[in-house]
């Protein structure tokens, strides 16, 4: 196809929209409305899996060094600490530092403790974050079935209630991300089909004469994305506007534990382009979408 024939395909498109465009402006509106609840729910995807993760590395486990432990046992403890996987960090807390750590959390009651240096009942231990607490249990075995290992103390109801939410966010920004992109479909699909219905004879009457299926095809599609490009554009504005209010309203919060987990919130002007993008390539694929499958039929002569 030349480039002016392809250019004249395209003006058609256009002004297609600007001849149904009450019904437009209502699939832009609609359109819109679900590609915000969709990046919302994106975003709130994403920040929840940061927020997770936050919270998933003030975790840690506890393994305590038995009192009759030999040297070779501790030793060779320690070799498997620092060897085996799914390790972020740790650290040696002595029977000494256990005990003036006991202390300090005693706070002005820490003169009931004096006297224990020389009778130390505290253990020695090794405390240990996790990269991911999906595989915490493997890791808490390896250890308890270790040597030199009195007991491995770690954040069971914790561990299993992030592993639970990380996978009922993933589940639900799947199932949001499906549900929207039908119903954008749905209305996309209805817009075009009025133009198509409208010019139903001319398509017919283009077929008869030998026009090509693409030819015919292309002024739907162009309204179809274009209309998808505006819907897209306005969700990305008002999603961008929402995330930063949200985002300020955390950060002049005085409650601490806000403020940091706001800390491991995205910055907007991180993902902006992938934002923008994912509205743009969603918005237009589903227009397009939408005006072949309005189409379809009557390309059928």
């Amino acid at each position: 196809m030349k480039g002016s024939g392809t250019g004249y395909l395209v003006k058609t498109g256009i002004k297609s929209i600007w001849h149904n465009k009450l019904m437009s402006l209502a699939s832009i509106a609609v359109l819109s409305a679900c590609l915000m609840i969709l990046g919302v729910a994106a975003l709130f995807s994403v920040n929840m899996g940061e927020a997770l993760a936050y919270v998933e590395s003030q975790n840690e486990i506890v393994v305590f060094i038995a009192e009759e432990a030999t040297d070779e046992e501790r030793v060779d403890l320690e070799a498997l600490v620092a060897g085996t996987g799914n390790i972020e960090s740790y650290q040696y807390i002595s029977k000494e530092d256990a005990l003036k750590e006991t202390k300090e959390e005693f706070g002005p009651d820490s003169a009931l403790l004096d006297g224990l240096e020389e009778d130390n009942p505290l253990p020695a231990s090794y405390r240990i974050k996790l990269q991911n607490l999906d595989y915490m249990y493997d890791t808490v075995s390896t250890f308890q079935n270790a040597p030199g290992v009195e007991t491995v103390s770690y954040p069971q109801d914790v561990a299993e209630t992030i592993v639970s939410l990380k996978n009922m966010v993933s589940i639900f920004g799947i199932a949001i991300i499906a549900v929207f992109v039908a119903v954008s479909l749905v209305i996309i699909s209805n817009t075009i089909r009025l133009t198509v219905f409208a010019r139903r004879r001319e398509i017919n009457i283009m077929k008869y004469v030998g026009a090509t299926n693409g030819f015919i095809r292309l002024p739907f599609v162009v309204e179809g994305m274009f209309i998808g490009l505006l819907a897209a554009l306005i969700a990305y504005f008002a999603v961008w506007g929402g995330y930063q209010g949200i985002m300020n309203m955390i950060m002049g919060t005085t409650s601490q534990f806000l403020q940091s987990m706001a800390d491991s919130l995205i910055p907007f002007g991180e993902i902006w382009y992938w934002v923008l993008a994912g509205f743009a390539l969603t918005g237009m694929g589903t227009g397009a979408l939408g005006s072949v499958l309005s189409i379809r039929k009557h390309l059928k002569v």
